[in-house]
């Protein structure tokens, strides 16, 4: 058996003969190419990943298709790896299984441009979300799964009181076209809008707060940082600061693309 050291992360295992497998292989990178090879699957280059050598990796990237290396980690307290997959700043797929052959599957799958349903259909452990649906069928699709989901958020209670600023201010945002085209999402329940699907957003179009006890809309630019020199001004209604974000959208800004800010 191979000698670790701390960065490895297997300091961290409460119970670390769950994985003797991989410290016997010397990394899970290196048991996972050898399950590959023992199953004949192409799943790329294997990379050590960032939570330690011995237990994370890096697996099944293909470039070409937009899909980065799914991410692999393992858990602390019991024998299980934790499995996700990007696509242009979107989390398209994740699940969990103690299986390094069930891995090393689904990261075939993935490289090979499967869809997400037939990964899930072959690895049902694996799980995809509507608004991850959406994100594969194309950006359009995401934004109309996303303002449903916003707006279903806004409905949710606060302190068992419907939030409704947050309710009118989603209404009159998705009731304007050229909102409605954008990418939306909350961040502190300030509703904010992107002119790509994918994280990191863009930052160019202003965003929807709140002023409490005033009860009035507050309209910025994105961030949390001097937030009083983000400030653009405020309104009385949900329609009129609608308004002021459509009055500062930036020149050219149109739907919604695939990618994140950094594609544009």
């Amino acid at each position: 058996m191979r000698s670790t050291t701390p960065e490895d992360g297997w300091a961290n295992l409460k119970h670390p003969e769950l994985y003797a497998d991989l410290q016997a292989a010397g990394s899970l990178a290196a048991a996972l190419e050898q399950t590959a090879a023992e199953l004949q699957l192409d799943v790329g280059e294997i990379r050590p990943g960032s939570w330690g050598r011995l237990l994370s990796a890096h697996i099944g990237a293909a470039p070409e298709l937009h899909r980065r290396p799914l991410e692999i980690t393992s858990a602390a307290n019991t024998r299980s790896f934790a499995f996700s997959g990007w696509s242009r700043g979107a989390r398209l797929i994740d699940g969990w299984t103690a299986d390094l052959r069930e891995l090393a599957r689904s990261a075939a799958l993935w490289r090979s441009g499967a869809t997400l349903t037939d990964i899930q259909r072959a690895c049902p452990w694996t799980r995809a979300s509507d608004l991850a649906l959406a994100h594969e069928r194309g950006p359009a699709d995401a934004v109309t799964v996303m303002w449903e989901l916003v707006r279903a958020q806004m409905h949710e209670p606060i302190d068992d009181q419907p939030f409704e600023l947050g309710i009118r201010a989603a209404d009159a945002a998705y009731a304007e076209p050229r909102l409605r085209e954008l990418f939306p999402y909350t961040s502190h329940w300030v509703l904010c809008f992107s002119r790509c699907t994918g994280s990191p957003h863009t930052f160019d179009v202003p965003c929807i707060g709140y002023l409490l006890p005033e009860w009035r809309y507050q309209v910025r630019w994105p961030g949390w940082e001097d937030i009083d020199r983000l400030v653009l001004g405020e309104a009385d209604t949900a329609e009129e600061a609608v308004a002021l974000v459509v009055a500062n959208l930036p020149e050219g800004c149109s739907a919604a693309v695939a990618g994140t800010r950094d594609d544009l």
